[in-house]
Parts: C-alpha cells; structure tokens; sequence
C-alpha cells in the first residue's frame, strides 16, 4: 500500500482515486465498477469459500510471522520519521486547492 493505491487513497480517498483511474468524471466510478464488479464479486466469492478458522492457534500463528517479519524495526524511529513524513504531506496537501474538495460537501 505504500507504494500502490496508500498515497492515492490518502490525497483523494478510495473513491475519487477510483473515480479518476477511470477517466474521471462524469460516469467514473461507474465504469471502474462495471470494469471491476465482477473482479470484486469472485473475490467475495473466493473469500467466503475459503474462510480460515480463527482461533488462538491462528493468533499465535498471525503473531509470530509478523514478528518475524517485522521485528527487527526500531519503531521509536520508525514513528518519528512517519509523523514527520505526514506533516510534511498535511501542509503540502492543504496548498493545493483542487485536493480540499474532499473535506468539502457540495454546495
């Protein structure tokens, strides 16, 4: 997600980036749906098929490959720099006035 749709959707939300993916308006998110929705319906499909048993051992499981995985970072910096990282994206964002129109409805 950092590299993907993360920094998209955190500019314009998931359904603007959706909408401007597709052409943009007008009918953009519909021709991402119509182009997608079927994408979307097999996965759903695919997802209640192969639904995993949740249970202590799974968390255990979840909790030891994400440590494995991610252990190593020291978080303290990890933080600091994220927060800088954001602030810095939050000001930026805040100059661009065709970005504030999703913290505005429309008139």
């Amino acid at each position: 997600m950092i590299h993907s749709l993360g920094p998209r959707w955190a500019l314009t939300g998931p359904f603007m980036t959706s909408i401007l993916g597709a052409g943009g308006n007008p009918g953009g998110y519909e021709r991402m749906q119509k182009h997608l929705g079927p994408a979307f319906h097999e996965w759903i499909v695919d997802m209640r098929a192969n639904e995993v048993e949740y249970d202590d051992a799974t968390d255990r499981r979840l909790v030891e490959m994400v440590e494995a995985a991610m252990g190593w970072v020291d978080t303290d910096v990890l933080q600091r720099e994220r927060n800088e990282v954001l602030a810095e994206g939050l000001r930026a964002r805040a100059e661009k006035r065709g970005l504030m129109y999703v913290d505005r409805k429309r008139e």
